[in-house]
Order: C-alpha cells, then structure tokens, then sequence
C-alpha cells in the first residue's frame, strides 16, 4: 500500500526490495574510503551498527601510501573489540582454513610474507602473504642551492622494525604526533582499501544469511539524493525530493539515497538515478560523516566549506596558499623497501628561485612498485605554442596539440623522476609508465 504524502513517511522515500538493517543507523559514512570505513569498523567493534554509501563501487585508488606505525595498532585492537562485541561466531572467516580473519593479520601477519600479493589473494587462504612491506631505507635529498651555489644534504635515517604486538600507547594520540612519527610500513592504497571492504562485505552478508539484524549494509553504487537541474521550488520540489538531506523538527537529518548510473558524455561522466529504482529511505541516523574528499558535494549542500589555509615555506615569498600542483605516476621499477624524499631549487626564466618536492614509494620483495610523485613548479605550463612544438592559434583540442601537451608532461615529469631516482632520463624512457604521469592538486 502506497503511503499517503500527508502521512509520516516522505512520499519520495519508497520501499525497497530488502530494508533489512537500514533503517536509522547508529552511524552512517557518506564515502567509503580509509576514513569512512575505519569509522564504520569502529562503530561495530563497539556494538553498533553501521551503514555506508559509495558511488564507485570497488576500491581503485592507485596510489601506494607510507603508513605510520599506528595503523597496525588500531586494527589489532578492532579485531580484539569484534570478538569482545559479538563472539568468535559472529567474526567472518577464511573459506578454506576457517579460521577467523583478523584485519592486523592481513595487513601485518607474523609469519607470513611481504610481496606482491592482493587483499582477495590472501582472503581465500591459500596465499601465506600479507599486504603491507617494511621500509628499510628512509633518505631526505635535499638539493636546495645555498648561497647562489648547488649543495646537496643527504639524511638517512634508521629503519624502525614493525611491531609484532599491540601497543596501547599508539591507540588515541594526536595526529600531529602521529603525522611527526616515521613511516614504517608501504602498501598499495587500494588493497587497504579493500581489506576493510571485504572484511565488512562477509559481515554483511553473513548476517543476512543468518536472517540476523545486520550490523552493516553497503550501497556501492549510490549516492544522497539529488534532483534534476531546472526543478521546481515550493511544492513541487518538495514532492519530488529534491535534497537528500531532510531537515527533522529537533535539528537532524533524515537521509534519503538513490542508485547511480554513471554515463560517458562526450568525454566527461554524468550521473543520473538508475532507471526503476526508488529512493531508499535510510531514516534518521545518530551520526553521519561525510568523508568524500576536498570538493565533496554533500558537503557543500550542507553548508561546510574549505578555507584556504596559508602558510609561510620560508622561501623568501611570504605566506601563500597551502597548494600545490603535482604529477603523479607509476613506473615498474624496483624502488624496493624504500622511502625516498627530495627537495631541490628550480628557478624560472628570470632567475626566481622556487622550491619542489619529489617523493619516491616502492614496497618490500615487489621488483615493479616505483610510484613516484614530482611537484610542479608554479612557473611551469606545459604549453606547446610557447615550446614550438605547435602553431600559434592552434586549438587546444586538437590532435597536435593534446599530443604535444601530453608529450611536455611526460619529458618534464621523467626528468624529474631521474633525479629523485639517480638514473639516466633515457634509461627510465625504456620501463613501462604503467600510470599516468596525471596531474592532480594538493590542498
């Protein structure tokens, strides 16, 4: 029976197929990333249950991260914590040894080995491996001139060996003091990613084959409703429910969502709601977060904005805006168990001094990781008019000229890569570029 639009429910909010376990969470994550799902994880270990909601399907992050010691720390404690909550009956397991799985294990397990293994690989069991790699080596180049001369700095510092236990002083502490500590593991963003992901799918699934209230649902493909450009005001719009984030009476939000379908539209992605599909009303969550990056939309609907941080590099500049342009790429080179990191002075056509980072992350017993970050001085353009590799008056979205922009990108990004590595431009040309360069803003 449909639901009268002068009743409780919101017209637009209709039934699905199965609301098992949705309806007003304890928390609720908008952007299934690291933060959304260590949020959620939290949330179960401490007896709640969890909803969370992706556009994107699968994690696909390429990048490989330097992750400090307490990463580990927290995921042993979760594991502690699940079994503490639910009992060992309630924790997934590995479909061939049936054991439980325990998330530090996978990331970090005693006896198992480093490599070049997948989250899913270890899941079935059948690989003694673990995700993350130990960095041996820690080096900070700097290449900055001093007094109008080149010099060179060279710090290596001392591993720090991974731990094998808990350490309770590493749970809570500060971010700043955790960002001040060194990095001690490397691992493919995407597989922490999918670990958390796998680990709360089985979850999922095993409650509702257990026709038990869910402590967790997933919707990979969705989003917080949003209507159609042009829509109506007054009522109108409100009957078509226009926002997803519905103002209650007592100052919280109910939070409606629909499935995606993600188009290719002349070049660019649109999204609408899935033809057939209904609005899913997920009620009245305690907490929501909205974890969805820099330029998040929801947030920006909600009234939450970036500000513009400065900060002073000491580069003889003043305060600027805390951002920075930089290329990111994946070249399959044996970077190995190693954190390198260079600072060097550029200087533009007028002989101003500017100051660049490069970053180099391989992974232990993983010959092909070398994914390598290079900033992009402010002066730089890429321009093919003004390198001559193109005509004046050519259009930017011609062939020519996309190609010779593609090519000032890629000499300039394996320029850099050589001196950050210390090998010869032409020897680097021979290895595959199995990603980008891309380029990409930090803020």
């Amino acid at each position: 029976m449909k639901a009268s639009i002068f009743g409780k429910k919101n017209p637009a909010a209709q039934a699905q197929a199965d609301p098992t376990g949705i309806k007003d969470p304890d928390f609720l994550a908008l952007g299934l990333g690291v933060t959304g799902m260590m949020a959620m994880l939290w949330t179960i270990a401490s007896g709640r249950r969890a909803v969370g909601v992706e556009m994107r399907g699968d994690p696909s992050l390429g990048v490989h991260w330097n992750i400090r010691e307490d990463f580990y720390h927290h995921l042993d404690l979760i594991d502690e914590m699940m079994v503490d909550a639910w009992g060992e009956e309630r924790i997934p397991r590995y479909a061939v040894s049936g054991e439980i799985i325990r998330l530090h294990d996978i990331f970090r397990g005693v006896g198992t080995e480093p490599g070049d293994s997948y989250t899913d690989e270890v899941l079935t069991g059948l690989e003694n491996a673990h995700i993350s790699g130990q960095i041996y080596h820690t080096e900070f180049i700097d290449d900055r001139w001093v007094d109008g001369r080149p010099n060179r700095v060279l710090t290596i510092l001392e591993p720090n060996r991974p731990p094998t236990e808990r350490d309770d002083s590493k749970i809570g502490r500060r971010v700043i003091d955790v960002l001040n500590g060194p990095s001690v593991f490397q691992a493919g963003a995407a597989e922490v990613l999918i670990m958390m992901r796998r680990y709360l799918e089985l979850m999922e699934e095993m409650d509702l084959a257990a026709g038990l209230e869910p402590r967790v649902r997933l919707y990979l493909s969705h989003r917080v409703v949003v209507g159609d450009e042009g829509d109506s005001d007054g009522f109108i719009r409100w009957l078509r429910q226009k926002d997803g984030f519905v103002a209650r009476r007592d100052g919280r939000k109910q939070v409606l969502i629909e499935e995606v379908l993600e188009l290719d539209y002349r070049g660019k992605f649109r999204r609408m709601r899935k033809p057939g599909t209904s609005v899913i009303d997920l009620g009245v969550p305690e907490v929501f977060m909205i974890a969805q990056g820099f330029d998040s939309s929801d947030a920006d609907r909600l009234g939450f904005r970036q500000e513009e941080i400065e900060v002073d590099h000491n580069d003889g500049r003043g305060p600027t805006v805390a951002q920075a342009d930089y290329l990111a790429g994946f070249i399959e080179i044996g970077v190995g168990p190693r954190l390198r990191r260079r600072i060097a002075s550029e200087f533009d056509s007028e002989g101003n001094e500017y100051w660049v980072r490069q970053i180099a992350v391989g992974h232990e017993d993983d010959p092909e990781v070398g994914w390598i970050l290079v900033q992009v001085p402010d002066f730089e353009t890429f321009d093919p008019v003004a390198a001559g590799l193109v005509p004046p008056g050519t259009s930017k979205r011609a062939t020519q000229y996309v190609g010779a922009h593609q090519r000032l990108i890629r000499d300039f990004y394996l320029e850099q890569v050589s001196l950050i590595l210390e090998m010869p431009k032409s020897e680097l040309e021979k290895v595959q570029l199995s990603y980008g360069p891309k380029l990409f803003s930090l803020v």
